[in-house]
């Protein structure tokens, strides 16, 4: 330590002793939305315009360890200056600079928060406002770069140890992991790192922080390449060139090498340094112009950045780690021949678009606010409307031709009726298994549009089935062709799209199959005025065949398998997308190799049955909407014309439903068995209605009708995405799935049942049952769901909390070009794990 720097040490040291200011929080600073704290040390005798120091604290630490552990408060004592100690919000207590919200200027995350306990601490103590600075370690030197970026007309200077490029973390979500940048991966030209922050403030033209960016080139938390792509990012901001001016060896240390590219910016670098860069206190106050002098300069040379990979690397840790060199731009990414900390799986069992990221990975920086607009812009339109169209073809045939002569034209009767509703679960029940089997081994999109050109074939061959027995087998295969086509369409939203888009996104496609009804009535009241000799329940068919033969051509050409084989993205917006998706859920997109382990799992896993269970007792209802209520219409006294029209108007509503339900789940996102309770409510009312309503009150009762069977829907929908989202691992999403559609199907396998011919027209038995068993009984079901599932998420925030760095990476297996077996580091979410395997997958509640 050189003479100055510890005299200063040892001033601020004893000043220290004989201050009796405290940290103090501060809980009334100004907008908080993101629920970050403050806290402050004000000394003793602070001076008439103080000067303020932003010290922000690393992951894992609070802002009384940052106080403790680093010597600002000593400097407070000393100079008069005040020292903010912001505290993140968050259990694992790294810092947001992951969500648009805190990367943007008064975007109301953490960073705003932060910007505002400034503009509070100038105000309230007079402080000098050219002389606020901010500094942090590791997470807390990612949210100095992003302060310089979205509040640049509130500092002087900023010096940063052991952080990434502001926006090099970005997920989406807040307080998201980004294995990419964390790993060093995110390599982006000066240009675009520098116009990443310059989006943060759009239109900003003030002047900016001189910043100083501390790295060590031993650092496998926040890999040294990070150090380089910070420097272009100022660089580039301050339009300085990426070949240093000066460069000082020895500088302000031995192991330490300074870069100086102009009178704004500086770099660090420190030879065999981990990631805890020791904060350099009086070097910090020098570079904030609080004191004076300068470091002695060693020999003085002009250089370019140097590539801080190929620096000596520390020593290996527990397990014999060794990183190899990262000289070229791309990076290559860490190898090891022995065991490993992290999961490690085989690349044959790891996620499928592995081989994309490990080709293209690194071809791409950091996903920017603006580009993913682009991008789910691009998969609102390609992947939604396909999905849709899917969806709205799925719609039930029988219900309306009950009432366009099927029941006149083939002699069936009441109970045969019903019993072909139970026919067409019994497929869909019995192809359960090896429709999902199919769809993990082979060509994921070309299976879909298969299954979709056989459902148009036996749609079409309805119309040759003129007697009952004809009319059974029909409806078995009708079944087994559709039983996979709601899973694989869950599957794709889960490819393409992150948790919290999941959950609004899931109405958004049900609007289509409540818009089924719409159409179709229309369609029906249309055909039932023909008078040629093909009945309308034919004709329907016929319209219904031919439409879903369309569909099926256009998803045999552009059908995603999953994102790395998606058509109409570029090969950023695919591995774009990749990431986000890995990122948000931490499971992996698509898995080819079925895995014993994971099926084992499911099958013992509690929630996968509550799951199963409550899709039984809410579809013990479903022949309500797609067998009875056209029948039961007709009954309270409307004509089969009439009947049509008021099909029409209950699927409006339903719409109408979905719709609410969207902004509700986008608004409320946090509590999915609150919103599918309060969606099974209606129902409960509705059929209360049906029982004890006069039956001459036409009107009272099919808005009743309307009411019971458009509303439960709803929790229908919230359900199936809330399977899928909960589960870690193919294997076991696919089983899960299974199990959810089993129980889907004896549900529905019994509904038709409980409407006995003899009871009608009132029912009172079925609609007693259903108001206990699927709409107070399956909610019941969710909240019990989610009492378990916030018990995991409890133990796992701890878990977290206590994981180093290193072990929240993964390791894959492969073979190099010398055929030795080596460990490469990815991705925790690429190696296909369950989330009881995963302790880092926090489920979504």
């Amino acid at each position: 330590m050189r003479p100055s720097t510890f005299f200063a040490a040892a001033v601020a040291g004893l000043s220290s002793l004989t201050s009796a200011a405290s940290l103090q929080q501060v809980t009334s600073f100004g907008a908080n939305p993101s629920g970050a704290k403050m806290y402050i040390y004000v000394p003793d005798r602070v001076a008439a315009n103080p000067p303020i120091i932003v010290a922000i604290h690393y992951c894992s630490g609070t802002a009384n360890a940052y106080y403790s552990n680093t010597p600002y408060k000593g400097y407070a004592d000393t100079y008069g200056l005040i020292v903010i100690y912001p505290e993140s919000p968050y259990s694992g207590t790294c810092w947001d600079v992951s969500s648009p919200a805190s990367l943007t200027h008064n975007g109301g995350g953490n960073s705003n928060a932060i910007a505002n306990m400034v503009t509070y601490t100038l105000d309230k103590y007079n402080g000098d406002r050219s002389k606020v600075f901010v500094t942090g370690t590791s997470s807390g030197a990612m949210m100095t770069n992003v302060m310089a970026a979205t509040y640049p007309e509130l500092f002087a200077a900023g010096i940063v140890y052991s952080g990434v490029p502001a926006g090099c973390f970005y997920t989406g979500t807040v307080n998201g992991w980004n294995s990419t940048c964390s790993q060093g991966n995110s390599i982006s030209t000066q240009q675009a790192w520098a116009q990443t922050a310059l989006n943060m403030y759009p239109g900003y033209t003030g002047s900016r922080p001189r910043m100083q960016i501390y790295h060590g080139s031993a650092d496998t938390t926040l890999y040294p390449r990070n150090w380089n792509e910070t420097i272009k990012q100022w660089t580039g901001v301050f339009g300085y060139s990426l070949t240093a001016q000066q460069t000082l060896p020895g500088t302000p240390s031995g192991q330490y090498t300074k870069y100086i590219y102009g009178p704004n910016l500086e770099g660090i670098y420190g030879t065999g340094v981990g990631h805890s860069v020791p904060v350099m206190g009086a070097e910090d106050l020098k570079w904030f112009g609080i004191t004076g002098g300068s470091t002695q300069p060693g020999t003085t040379t002009r250089s370019s950045a140097p590539p801080p990979a190929t620096s000596t690397a520390s020593p290996p840790p527990a397990g014999g780690c060794t990183h190899s060199a990262m000289a070229d731009e791309k990076g290559a990414r860490p190898q090891m021949k022995s065991a490993s900390n992290g999961k490690t799986v085989t690349e044959k069992n790891a996620d499928v678009t592995l081989r994309l990221l490990e080709q293209h990975g690194d071809d791409f920086g950091p996903l920017t606010p603006e580009l993913e607009k682009r991008i789910r812009r691009k998969l609102y339109l390609r992947v939604m409307t396909l999905l849709s169209a899917i969806n709205i073809m799925l719609f039930s045939t029988l219900g309306y031709a009950a009432i366009l002569g099927l029941f006149e034209e083939t002699g069936i009767r009441q109970a045969q009726y019903n019993n072909l509703n139970t026919m067409f679960y019994v497929g869909y029940l019995a192809f359960q298994w090896p429709g999902h089997y199919l769809m993990q081994k082979l060509p994921f999109g070309k299976y879909v549009a298969i299954t979709i050109f056989a459902w148009s074939v036996i749609i079409f061959l309805h119309c040759v089935a003129t007697r009952y027995a004809g009319l059974v087998v029909m409806r078995l295969a009708l079944g087994a062709a559709e039983a996979v086509i709601v899973p694989a369409m869950e599957i794709t939203i889960g490819m393409f799209f992150n948790r919290h888009e999941q959950s609004f996104l899931q109405p958004v496609l049900w609007i289509t199959c409540q818009a089924a009804p719409v159409v179709t009535g229309f369609l029906s009241y249309g055909l039932l005025w023909t008078t040629g000799p093909v009945l309308p329940w034919k004709l329907l068919h016929v319209v219904t065949g031919g439409l879903t033969l369309l569909l099926a051509i256009w998803v045999w050409f552009d059908y995603p398998s999953n994102p790395a084989e998606a058509r109409f993205l570029t090969l950023e917006e695919k591995v774009q997308v990749i990431r986000r998706v890995h990122q948000a859920q931490q499971s992996s997109i698509e898995q080819k190799q079925f895995k014993k382990e994971q099926f084992v799992e499911t099958m013992k896993d509690p929630v996968s049955w509550l799951f199963a269970l409550q899709s039984f007792t809410l579809m013990y209802s479903n022949n309500l909407n797609y067998g009875q209520k056209n029948l039961i219409t007709t009954s309270i006294g409307i004509k089969p014309l009439g009947s049509t029209l008021v099909a029409a108007a209950g699927g409006g509503f339903g719409m109408a439903c979905c719709v609410v339900a969207t902004f509700a789940l986008r608004r409320w996102p946090k509590n999915l068995a609150l919103h599918g309770t309060v969606w099974c409510l209606p129902a409960v009312a509705g059929g209360i209605a049906m029982v004890t309503i006069n039956w001459e009150s036409k009107i009272a009762l099919l808005g009743s009708l309307i009411l019971a069977a458009s509303t439960y829907g709803v929790t229908y929908i919230i359900a199936l995405g809330w399977t899928t989202s909960t589960a870690a691992g193919y294997t076991k999403k696919l089983t899960r799935n299974v199990m959810f559609m089993l129980g889907y199907s004896v549900g529905n396998l019994v509904s038709p049942q409980i409407w006995v011919s003899s009871n009608g027209p009132r029912f009172y038995g079925a609609w007693s049952s259903m108001i206990t068993v699927s709409w107070v009984g399956t909610p019941l079901i969710l909240w019990v769901i989610r009492f378990i599932l916030s018990r995991r998420n409890a133990e796992r925030l701890e878990y977290i909390a206590s994981l180093s760095d290193d072990e929240r990476e993964g390791w894959v297996e492969q073979v190099d070009e010398n055929g030795e077996v080596v460990k490469v580091k990815v991705d925790i979410a690429v190696l296909d794990l369950t989330d009881l395997q995963n302790k880092q997958f926090i489920y979504p509640l």
